[in-house]
């Protein structure tokens, strides 16, 4: 069966409608034995008209009262009764699809009135909005077809969740790629590149195939410049979603583990955010920010140890976003305390800075290991090995002093209890309670 229904929550979805199998002998035109699956399309109606719906309105008086359930009820004022809130029904529409070995394709089969390959009335028929449209096959496997039957598919994704987690979500029902599944997709894609452009501005922001340069983000262009419009609407030019490029600055290059080429002009100019200025706190606005593209950069090279020296940066630090930021020579070693370890024993290391975070109002660098020479590694190894085994043999002699002083408290306390006992002919109760002689005179 297949189902559409509108965007759920980002959660394992499941469907509670229950499908009826009909049993249906097929028609003289069709092959012997085709192969056949539900489908199901289930809507829901708009959340935000629902919630519109069902609240008070200005000039009835009605109160918000707690709930003991953490829910709030809306209650009238006057007659303190709860308000029953609607919710929104799920209807699911169900129909076949028949696999024609002829055509080599899917197609689909209204049981009720007896009608094949009517993609449009099934689609018109069904409640609107249709979002979601899946295939159960025979065997259990989900597919989804929205594609096929939705005319505006640019429209339908931004009723829709986000396409990766969708695809997560659907990946354990996820059929195997044979060669009718091969074929089905090749089909779904096609129709949607064979769509005409849209007509409308609003239509092309966020469009699976196309673009404006309106509709640009900050950090995205137009790549190559020489791109052909595919056509034009409102006297702009249309280009593929294909030619819309993400660039970056030269720090953030430097993360990826690329570094910009020789005599590279940056591709687009933006404004920075605003900062402060060091000392005087001043607001410094408009500050140029230059962009690079992918094509601008290669891969980083990292420098070599020479003499024992470890090559650092303006901070003293080593930058090592990726693997193979390593500088040649060196070793990074993700072990604690070694910075110390090193500095005693006269071995050059500097820190090795894996990523950024921001706390404090700013971006601070996170720092895991050290770098250092290779031919220092199994020394500083030993070395290190060597003050683990000191700081633990500390540790077990810190707890074997702690337990020999608590002993020494509890036998002066035993000590204590006795000697107030002889002297005022007392005795302590065991459990800590008043004495005996306390007691009888009660």
């Amino acid at each position: 069966s297949s189902e559409s229904e509108s965007p759920p929550e980002k959660k394992p979805c499941s469907s509670n409608a229950k499908g009826k199998t009909v049993k249906t002998k097929p028609s003289t035109s069709a092959i012997n034995k085709p192969n056949t699956r539900s489908k199901t399309a289930s809507t829901r109606k708009n959340a935000s008209t629902e919630k519109l719906g069902n609240m008070p309105s200005a000039k009835s008086k009605r109160k918000v009262l707690s709930s003991d359930d953490g829910e709030d009820e809306v209650f009238d004022k006057k007659s303190l009764k709860p308000i029953v809130k609607k919710k929104a029904k799920t209807t699911t529409d169900m129909w076949v699809e028949v696999y024609v070995e002829k055509e080599k394709k899917w197609l689909p089969y209204d049981v009720v009135n007896n009608r094949s390959d009517c993609v449009k009335l099934i689609y018109q028929n069904c409640h609107a909005p249709v979002c979601y449209i899946l295939a159960w096959n025979n065997d259990g496997t989900i597919k989804d077809v929205t594609r096929r039957y939705v005319p505006q598919w640019h429209i339908c994704l931004k009723s829709r969740v986000d396409c990766q987690w969708w695809q997560l979500t659907l990946k354990p029902w996820t059929p195997l790629k044979t060669k009718i599944d091969l074929e089905e997709d090749d089909e779904l894609e096609k129709i949607v590149t064979e769509t005409p452009l849209p007509t409308t501005i609003g239509e092309y922001k966020n469009h699976p195939h196309y673009a404006l340069k309106r509709h640009l983000l900050k950090f995205e262009a137009i790549y190559p410049p020489t791109a052909v419009p595919l056509g034009r609407v409102h006297d702009e030019d249309v280009y593929a979603r294909v030619c819309v490029v993400e660039l970056h600055t030269k720090e953030s290059w430097i993360k990826e583990g690329k570094v910009l080429q020789a005599g590279q002009e940056p591709y687009k100019i933006v404004k920075a955010r605003p900062k402060r200025e060091k000392g005087s706190g001043k607001l410094i606005k408009d500050i140029p920010l230059n962009l690079y593209g992918k094509w601008q950069v290669e891969d980083y090279v990292p420098p070599t140890a020479l003499d024992g020296k470890v090559p650092r940066n303006d901070f003293g630090n080593v930058e090592l976003y990726k693997p193979n930021m390593v500088p040649k020579g060196t070793v990074h070693l993700q072990l604690p305390g070694l910075m110390r370890i090193a500095r005693k024993m006269d071995v050059d290391c500097a820190p090795a800075v894996v990523g950024w975070e921001f706390r404090g109002h700013g971006s601070h660098p996170v720092l895991d290991g050290v770098v250092v020479c290779e031919e220092f590694k199994q020394k500083l190894l030993d070395a290190w090995n060597r003050e683990m085994d000191n700081v633990a043999e500390r540790n077990r002699d810190a707890t074997k002093l702690r337990v020999l002083n608590n002993w020494r408290k509890l036998v002066r306390a035993l000590l204590l209890r006795d000697k107030l006992s002889g002297k005022y002919n007392f005795k302590f109760s065991t459990v800590g309670g008043s004495s005996k002689a306390n007691r009888k005179k009660k």
